[in-house]
C-alpha cells in the first residue's frame, strides 16, 4: 500500500502507479486546491492576476481528476470535499480529521480574552486584517480585554499585531490553556479550502466560536447556523452578544458541542477508519 499526502504528492500518483503496479494507492486530499484557488480568483482586484488565477484553477481541477483516476481510495476530510471532487466513475471516501478532545471541557474563561489560532498561511493573515480592520472597530470596546493570536500567524502578521495592541503569543505546545482560558474563538477567514481544524478544536474543546462561513465549512453541526456570519457588522454583534452574557455564549457552547461531536469526535473518526479498512481490505483481495 502507498499513502500519498496532499495534492502534491497525490498528484504523483501515476508514477507510483507505474513503478509498483499491484500497490494499492490511497491519496489524501486535505484541501481541495481548486476551491482555493476560485476563492483567490474572486478576491484578487488586478485582471492580470486573475487572468493567472484562472489558468491555476483549471489546472488544479484537471490535477484533481487525475489523481481520482489513478488512485485506488481518495480520502477527503468532508463530505463538502467529497461533493467538491465528485465524480461517479471513482470513489471519494471521507474520513472526519483526528483531533484530540477533552472528555469534559475544561472552562474558566478570562472575561473579555478573545483567542485566534492559525498558522502563518497567507489566508490567515487576511483574516486578521479583515478582523482589525472590519469588525473590532464595530465592537463596544470596553468588553474586549485582549485579542490574543497564536500560532505561526503572530509572526508572519506581526507588524499588525503590533498596531493593533494584540497579543502575539505565537507557537505554543499545549492549546488546551488557551482554550481553557479564552472567553470565545474567533476564525473571520474569508479564503482557503478545507476543513479548518482551528474551528473544529475550538468547538470540541467547548469554546464559543463565531466564524465566517469559510471557517465552519465542513463541520456538520455548525455550518448554516447562528455561530455563522460572513458580513464584518453581523460578525461584531455576533461577537458582542457573546462578550455581553457569557452564561448565554456557553450553554450555545455546550450545544454547539453536542452537535458536532458525533460527526467529527474520535468515534466518528474511528468508526469512519474501519469502513476503510473493509474498503482496502477488499481492494487487496479484490
Amino acid at each position: 500500500m502507498i499513502v500519498l499526502q496532499w495534492q502534491r504528492e497525490a498528484g504523483q500518483s501515476s508514477v507510483f502507479r507505474s513503478l509498483a503496479p499491484n500497490a494499492t494507492i490511497v491519496s489524501v486530499l486535505h484541501d481541495v486546491d481548486s476551491q482555493g484557488i476560485q476563492r483567490r480568483t474572486q478576491a484578487e482586484l488586478q485582471w492580470s492576476k486573475r487572468a493567472i488565477n484562472r489558468l491555476r484553477l483549471t489546472a488544479a481541477r484537471w490535477a484533481e481528476r487525475r489523481v481520482l483516476a489513478k488512485s485506488d481510495v481518495t480520502l477527503v476530510l468532508s463530505q463538502k470535499d467529497a461533493q467538491l471532487l465528485s465524480d461517479h466513475r471513482h470513489r471519494v471516501t471521507v474520513i472526519p480529521p483526528p483531533i484530540a478532545s477533552p472528555n469534559v471541557p475544561v472552562r474558566h474563561p478570562i472575561p473579555g480574552r478573545i483567542t485566534f489560532v492559525a498558522g502563518g498561511r497567507p489566508e490567515n493573515t487576511d483574516a486578521l486584517s479583515w478582523f482589525a480592520g472590519e469588525v473590532l472597530p464595530c465592537v463596544d470596546q470596553s468588553l474586549i480585554h485582549e485579542v490574543c493570536v497564536v500560532g505561526r500567524v503572530a509572526e508572519s502578521a506581526r507588524m499588525l499585531c503590533e498596531a493593533n495592541g494584540f497579543r502575539p503569543l505565537g507557537f505554543v505546545e499545549d492549546l488546551a490553556t488557551i482554550y481553557a482560558t479564552t472567553a470565545l474563538v474567533v476564525v473571520p477567514l474569508r479564503l482557503g479550502a478545507g476543513v479548518k481544524f482551528k474551528t473544529l478544536e475550538a468547538v470540541l474543546h467547548g469554546v464559543p466560536v463565531v466564524t465566517t462561513s469559510v471557517g465552519a465549512e465542513g463541520i456538520v453541526g455548525l455550518e448554516s447556523t447562528a455561530h455563522v456570519t460572513d458580513s464584518p457588522e453581523d460578525f461584531a454583534a455576533r461577537l458582542e452578544s457573546l462578550l455581553r452574557d457569557s452564561e448565554r455564549a456557553e450553554q450555545e457552547a455546550a450545544q454547539l458541542l453536542k452537535r458536532v461531536l458525533p460527526h467529527h469526535g474520535a468515534e466518528a473518526f474511528e468508526s469512519a477508519m474501519s469502513r476503510l479498512d473493509s474498503l482496502l481490505a477488499k481492494k487487496a483481495s479484490g
